[in-house]
Formats: C-alpha cells, sequence, structure tokens
C-alpha cells in the first residue's frame, strides 16, 4: 500500500498549495493511489515506492488541473484582446508531468494499455 500521506505532499508541491489546501483534494490523492497499487507488481522493492508515490501524486494533480479547468470561464474578447484562462495550458503541462511519472514507474506496473494480437 502506497502511503497516503507522502502522496499528499507530492501532490501539495506540484500543486502549489498549502498542506491544508490540498488536503480537501485528499479524494484524488486516493483515487491516483488506488488506480496504481491494483497495478503493482508483486515484487516492487520498497525503495521503489517512493517513485509510485510520485507518480500517484501527478496523477492527482492532473486530475486537480482537470478540474479546475472545467471551472473557470470561457475566453473573453474585447477587440483585438482576447484573454483566456490559464486552463487548458496548465492540462497540457500536468499531463506532460503525469506520462513522465508513469514512465518513471512503467517497470514496477502492468501496463494497462492497449493490446492488439492476431490469431
Amino acid at each position: 500500500m502506497l502511503e497516503r500521506e507522502k502522496i499528499l505532499h507530492m501532490f501539495a508541491d506540484l500543486a502549489g498549495l498549502e498542506i491544508g489546501e490540498a488536503a480537501a483534494e485528499q479524494t484524488l490523492c486516493d483515487m491516483a493511489a488506488a488506480g496504481l497499487e491494483c497495478r503493482m507488481l508483486p515484487d516492487v522493492q520498497p525503495q521503489d515506492r517512493e517513485k509510485l508515490c510520485y507518480a500517484a501524486a501527478a496523477g492527482a494533480f492532473y486530475r486537480y488541473c482537470l478540474v479546475q479547468a472545467s471551472r473557470e470561464g470561457g475566453t473573453v474578447k474585447i477587440g483585438d484582446v482576447s484573454v483566456s484562462p490559464p486552463g487548458r495550458d496548465a492540462v497540457l503541462l500536468a499531463k506532460s508531468v503525469y506520462d513522465e511519472a508513469l514512465a518513471l514507474v512503467s517497470g514496477l506496473v502492468t501496463d494497462d494499455g492497449f493490446l492488439f494480437s492476431a490469431i
């Protein structure tokens, strides 16, 4: 089982939140941890759990950015000037962080990607 407290602290760092603010997003952290735990290979060493905690935190951060982006309004245009909320860019960056974290733990979890085979 992954350390939920460690994941929450890593998530807070990624999101730029104080730990008290991040605690409101504990469910996102728990869901991300559970998603990795069910895919963990049985021979994961204790020293590798730090990487898995980071991957869970990155997954929670990505989901957090998706939620935040969905709450923001759209682009405002006045004449030639338009202002867009940073939501889309934040989501893309968070997805990159998450993808990199998953690559870091690829040897520690089963692959849940698409499998194509022929008979």
